[in-house]
């Protein structure tokens, strides 16, 4: 068995969930342990296991991004979320409720600290922590660490304190400085971000690129967190009896890259035009027809149509039709009808809040009128709670919308659920159908009750970026601009502003003080800042989209260079879509996450 968990994450289980004060941090001990469970799992003594450790953490996906598979259920806690830890945690240390949190304001953000998240989820703090140390030890790296966020925060003070990573930073350092470099080395400034100071992005429906349309319109793959299921009927003939094909993916076999390539990078960096004539002419050269440097999505699809249940062309061109069958299917008029309706509600509200906040406040009343009228635009419920939740995000966090226009939502939502119920989960999509999972009937009380819990996280997500000075709103000149954009706008600026909302982990002792701002006997001195190091990761706790990565990538290289776009990665816990948005926002609890276990 082979466990991408270090002995140090294993230790911190046993202390955190199974009750043990001190177990082994040896790891050859702890991975004996392990052995030594699987063992009486498999119920023969006799029998022979043996477990070992290998830091395969990362996934590269195109060029200068990657994700994080094993901590892809890792999300940033909201307020609503941080008061129920706060009341977990009382629950479990039987402490009584302090006097002046009685008191707090509701409308102040909720302070969130290390040991007051559940064990379950301080393990996978510590499994990520430990994931990005071994990531900057490969490169062999010491990083600087800066944070946006609550979340980023704790989860840059624990890879600050985090014992193999100081060793690394020092190890990295003196081998610098002996080798005269002057302590510069291999140095890394890496900011952490947390993903719910901007959901309006990621559930936006107007990709910019193949990649981010592709997430949007296509399933998750089940089992997968950056890859989408495409339908592949019609071109296989079923065996009796069977009547579903099983899905293609995005990802291409490893055996058909080209030396150098990695996996997305055209459907990341390549336009829809380009990639249409490439994948045509692609599968034109294997058919034996006449290649078209025109080709259009009819043509295309005709050509797909060739390989139509001949097993052996299908599995010599699976990758291109794959691909192709994926693009087809997100320009299909189905698609192009629910995506534009998406986008246009979206553009409706940035312009009415850009007109006036009335209008912005007002406009839950076209969402309401969107609800009621959904099967005949287009629409499905899931669609709409991912527009919704764009709208809250997108809101500054001082504004409210009009409750009694809130209630209207509210009322029509619960209709729609109580009618589409019976329908099946289809229908409800997959939000809705987990979050009413557990009930036989949905009536009138439990959708009313689904719709306020989904309401009571929407208020959390409004107010997210309440703590924020300069990325306050996400608004500028009556349209959306992310928070990713505007934070590496200011990084790669010219004259290297300070940047009010990207928080500095210095450490600790003199160095640390030093490098804070605080000179000393209290004399100010100059903030490190993240281009004082030659390369930049951006790491987004929660996930990124196709989308960002590009954008991120174009601002570099116009700012600074390709050079410097060359230094820059970018990186997440996941490959985003706006359906696991709401799936991670609505239905996956933050708090208890799944994969802590010894198994």
């Amino acid at each position: 068995m082979i466990t991408n968990a270090s002995a140090a994450v294993h230790r911190s289980w046993h202390i955190l969930c199974g009750g043990r004060e001190s177990p082994p941090a040896d790891e050859k001990a702890v991975l004996g342990e392990l052995e030594e469970q699987v063992l009486l799992w498999m119920g023969d003594a006799s029998y022979t296991s043996e477990v070992f450790h290998v830091p395969f953490h990362s996934a590269s996906l195109a060029r200068g991004f990657f994700v994080t598979p094993g901590c892809s259920e890792v999300f940033p806690l909201l307020d609503a979320d941080v008061a129920r830890a706060k009341e977990l945690w009382r629950r479990r240390s039987k402490a009584p409720q302090a006097a002046d949190e009685h008191a707090q304001d509701s409308k102040q953000p909720q302070q969130l600290f290390f040991n007051l998240l559940p064990p379950e989820l301080q393990v996978s703090v510590h499994h990520l922590v430990a994931s990005l140390h071994s990531l900057l030890q490969m490169a062999d790296a010491a990083e600087d660490i800066f944070t946006v966020g609550s979340f980023s925060r704790l989860v840059g003070e624990q890879l600050e304190a985090w014992q193999p990573a100081r060793a690394r930073r020092k190890a990295v350092s003196a081998a610098a400085a002996s080798g005269g470099g002057g302590g510069g080395g291999n140095k890394v400034s890496l900011v952490l971000v947390d993903r719910t100071l901007d959901l309006a992005g990621p559930t936006s429906a107007a990709a910019e690129t193949v990649l981010g349309r592709l997430r949007a319109s296509l399933p998750a793959m089940p089992g997968q967190t950056s890859d989408s299921a495409v339908p592949m009927a019609g071109l296989w003939e079923l065996p009796e009896g069977q009547d579903q094909v099983p899905p293609g993916c995005l990802r291409r076999s490893s055996h058909l890259r080209k030396e150098g390539e990695e996996d997305l990078e055209e459907l990341l960096t390549e336009d829809e035009d380009q990639l249409r004539k490439t994948y045509y002419n692609k599968l034109a050269k294997a058919a034996g027809v006449e290649e078209n440097e025109s080709a259009s999505l009819d043509d295309l699809s005709e050509i797909v149509t060739r390989f139509s249940k001949d097993e052996e062309a299908i599995f010599g061109n699976l990758d291109t039709l794959t691909r192709a069958k994926a693009l087809l299917r997100s320009r299909s008029a189905q698609e192009e009808k629910r995506l534009g309706r998406m986008s246009d509600a979206a553009d409706k509200f940035a312009k009415a809040w850009a007109k006036s906040p009335k209008e912005g406040r007002g406009f839950l009343v076209q969402l309401s009128k969107l609800v009621r009228e959904r099967r005949d635009r287009g629409l499905t419920l899931e669609d709409l709670v991912v527009l919704v939740s764009h709208c809250y995000s997108l809101m500054p966090p001082e504004e409210e919308f009009y409750p009694e226009d809130e209630d209207r939502l509210q009322s029509a939502l619960s209709e729609a659920i109580v009618r589409d119920f019976g329908k099946g989960s289809s229908s409800l999509g997959p939000t809705l159908s987990a979050m009413t999972s557990e009930a036989e009937e949905v009536d009138e009380i439990v959708a009313y009750r689904v719709v306020k819990r989904l309401f009571q996280k929407l208020d959390s997500v409004r107010k997210a970026r309440s703590v924020l000075k300069g990325y306050h709103s996400l608004m500028e000149d009556r349209s959306y601009v992310g928070l990713l954009r505007r934070l590496l706008e200011d990084i790669y600026a010219e004259d290297r502003r300070e940047v009010p909302d990207l928080e500095h982990r210095a450490g600790t002792g003199l160095g640390g003080l030093l490098k804070s701002g605080i000179g000393l006997f209290g004399v100010s001195v100059a903030r490190t800042h993240p281009r004082e190091n030659p390369a930049l990761w951006l790491y987004v706790v929660g996930g990124v989209t196709a989308d960002e990565v590009r954008a991120a990538r174009a601002i570099v290289e116009e700012r600074s260079g390709a050079e410097a776009a060359d230094r820059m990665v970018v990186g997440g816990t996941r490959l985003l879509s706006p359906r696991e948005v709401v799936q991670s926002l609505f239905v996956k609890d933050p708090l208890l996450q799944a994969g802590t276990e010894e198994d």
